[in-house]
């Protein structure tokens, strides 16, 4: 599985810098480590795939769009990870849910956009950056959105390009400790009808 992956390793940290493994797999298991040396970061673009974007640039404009696009539907991404970067899981829109890692910082921007998984999305306690269209195009229905959660882009969950959303609200779950920021009346994203549910702290998974 290692063969799949490109990478650096500085001060005895990996990140992983490119998925070389085309339309191989459906589902992607990013390896705890690289020459003994944790995975801290997914690198920008890492997994991008723009054809995708290219089919709904195409099926918008009334062209014919390409054949097919990432087909992966499931990746497992080590708890180590502290970073996901600009654009890294962009366009896998096959993906049917994601687990982000336990140690997760920061989500960079467009770090999962033109992903059209529907249901919930769990945002750990300790994420202190969300970037700007992280979840573009969201089709959730709850967000669990961290107290220590303090920068959040004013798009995180924006529609961006695409056909539209199959919903037009969300449930959005806060812990009764977040700061006064998130409560305001307008959250991340212009498409989106949100509910407030203090019960952040009561997810089970």
């Amino acid at each position: 599985m290692k063969e799949l992956f490109e990478y650096i390793i500085v001060d005895g940290q990996t990140t992983v810098t490119k998925y070389r493994g085309g339309d191989s797999l459906t589902k992607v298991v990013i390896p705890e480590k690289f020459e003994n040396c944790p995975v801290t970061k997914i690198g920008n673009a890492a997994f991008q795939d723009d054809r995708y974007f290219h089919y709904l640039v195409a099926e918008n404009c009334g062209e014919n769009p390409p054949e097919t696009y990432s087909i992966i539907k499931e990746i497992l991404i080590p708890d180590a990870v502290r970073i996901i970067a600009n654009g890294a899981f962009q366009g896998l829109a096959r993906l049917t849910g994601i687990k982000l890692p336990a140690l997760l910082e920061v989500i960079g921007d467009d770090a999962f956009s033109l992903w059209c998984c529907c249901g919930s999305l769990y945002i750990p306690n300790g994420v202190k950056k969300i970037g700007e269209a992280a979840f573009g195009n969201p089709l959730f229905n709850d967000v669990y959105i961290p107290p220590s959660a303090i920068e959040i882009s004013d798009d995180a969950f924006s529609e961006g390009i695409g056909t539209g959303p199959l919903n037009s609200s969300i449930n959005l779950h806060l812990s009764p400790k977040a700061p006064p920021e998130q409560k305001r009346d307008f959250p991340w994203g212009y498409e989106y009808d949100f509910k407030i549910l203090l019960d952040y702290d009561e997810y089970k998974g």
